[in-house]
């Protein structure tokens, strides 16, 4: 695996979830506060979507879902096989000759835009309800168009974090699932 394909994916899954909610939120800000100068937007966005984005990736919410949960490969075989099975027994035959680098390669990748869209859906909630509440307590009214934007985005980042994952992490799971059930299994 080249370590700065993997790095890159790390700060795309930290970056482009914490940018739409940093950007989302100065917006809203600038309607309920008065801000005049705003010349320094893209650094002060760059910054909050680092800060943002790291928070909710070391929260890693996207893993601890039940189907996300279900689907991956350790789980698979231990239903299979209705044995216990101990984790570093899946990543040592992972790591191992077993399993293709060009395999890891694109499960890493279905999984990381999975993280991103998903972490992207849950900032444009946030920042939908944000919102929805100064809105509210300005008096603007519920509905304005920087929420009609967030709503579109957030249901095409729902629709990324579903067709994604139904169609290329959880068939990938699948696939290391079986290959890790065969190698599991008495030769």
């Amino acid at each position: 695996m080249n370590k700065l394909n993997l790095a890159f994916r790390e700060t795309l899954i930290i970056l482009f979830p914490g940018y739409l909610f940093a950007v989302f939120l100065i917006e809203t800000l600038k309607g309920v506060i008065d801000i005049k100068d705003y010349s320094d937007g893209f650094g002060t966005e760059f910054i909050l979507a680092i800060l943002f984005g790291s928070i909710l990736y070391s929260l890693n919410i996207a893993k601890k879902n039940s189907w996300f949960k279900n689907s991956l490969p350790i789980n698979i075989a231990q239903k299979e096989l209705n044995i216990p099975i101990k984790v570093s027994e899946y990543f040592k035959f992972y790591d191992s000759d077993s399993v293709s680098e060009e395999f890891k390669a694109k499960e890493n990748i279905y999984t990381s835009l999975y993280h991103m869209f998903f972490n992207s859906s849950i900032f444009l909630i946030v920042s939908i309800l944000i919102t929805i509440i100064l809105n509210c307590a300005t008096g603007v009214g519920i509905i304005d168009h920087h929420i009609l934007i967030q709503i579109i985005l957030l249901i095409v980042c729902l629709i990324n974090t579903y067709l994604i994952f139904n169609n290329k992490v959880k068939t990938s799971f699948v696939s290391a699932a079986e290959q890790f059930i065969d190698h599991l299994k008495p030769q």
